[in-house]
């Protein structure tokens, strides 16, 4: 258990702290874990159910949450909680986004940590960050530095990312890390095909690259995404997901559903909804996350 509430921290600072575009949580289940009675037909999945608010006092933004994450058959497997704050600094350009967050289990483990990133503008698009990373009794366990540069083609409806830097972690080993991301808007068919690549350069100078290639097409209906996403070793895995917006008594409700299907053919579905509503200057938003994978194929009898 103690291993997997470690595997889960980082997951709760994002479950708890941060709005992600896709949160992705690989668990293992645990017997006699309680029991979550929204969930309780929940039989080989995962399902993250997190509310978080934000207010907003002049120009800091504060954040609470907090979640459930709930394995198959309805047994709860932890619950997370965090708070953070995102300040800016019009004089100097800078953006301070601290956070912290918890992962407790069902036996009552808890364990955690926090993060502060600092980012200023230099220009031209461009700017760097600094962040860190330390652990539940405030030891820095990580820190990172990058710079990034940001630009877009009139011409070609073509905005670029260009992200380097280090990541140094508490042993002293340091690892370079390139990322870059591009967008092209085709305004024919109102769709946007986007490319985005990761490559870590390790100490000892081995190299890991990942990437992904989406098309996203735009209509009345909503927005259809098929993702290919590339591992470092060349082995694919493939998404297809579709997303609505809509708006309704005030509160808006941003819902995608669809199919993720591994490089050696198994899929599993996903459910994700997101529903944001504002009052007396706080922003609410709920989210439900839920992955069922397929039943595994069934071995033929050995003859």
């Amino acid at each position: 258990m103690k291993r997997m509430l470690m595997g889960l921290t980082a997951g709760a600072l994002a479950l708890a702290v941060t709005a992600s575009a896709g949160d992705r949580t690989r668990v293992r289940a645990r017997s006699g874990g309680t029991r979550a009675p929204s969930a309780a037909s929940l039989d080989n999945g995962i399902q993250v159910d997190r509310t978080r608010t934000a207010t907003r006092n002049g120009s800091t933004v504060y954040r609470q949450g907090a979640g459930t994450i709930t394995g198959p058959g309805g047994h709860t497997l932890a619950t997370t909680r965090g708070s953070g704050s995102t300040t800016w600094d019009p004089a100097s350009r800078t953006v301070v986004r601290t956070g912290q967050g918890t992962v407790t289990a069902p036996n009552g483990y808890t364990t955690g940590g926090s993060y502060r990133r600092q980012r200023t503008a230099q220009g031209n698009g461009t700017w760097t960050s600094d962040s860190e990373v330390r652990n539940q009794r405030g030891d820095v366990v990580a820190t990172g530095s990058s710079t990034g540069h940001a630009a877009y083609d009139r011409s070609t409806h073509t905005a670029t990312v260009d992200r380097s830097g280090e990541v140094t972690g508490r042993n002293g080993n340091t690892a370079h890390v390139d990322r870059t991301y591009s967008a092209t808007y085709d305004k024919a068919t109102h769709s946007v095909d986007s490319t985005a690549s990761t490559t870590i350069t390790g100490p000892n100078g081995k190299t890991y690259t990942t990437s992904r290639d989406r098309t996203a097409a735009y209509g009345p209906d909503g927005r259809d995404a098929h993702t290919v996403y590339t591992g470092p070793r060349g082995g694919q895995s493939t998404s297809d997901m579709h997303t609505t917006l809509s708006a309704q008594s005030g509160a808006l409700t941003r819902t995608t559903t669809g199919t993720i299907t591994g490089q050696h053919g198994r899929a599993a579905t996903v459910d994700d909804q997101t529903v944001a509503t504002y009052k007396n200057g706080t922003v609410t938003t709920q989210r439900r996350f839920r992955v069922t994978p397929s039943p595994r194929p069934t071995q033929p009898p050995t003859p």
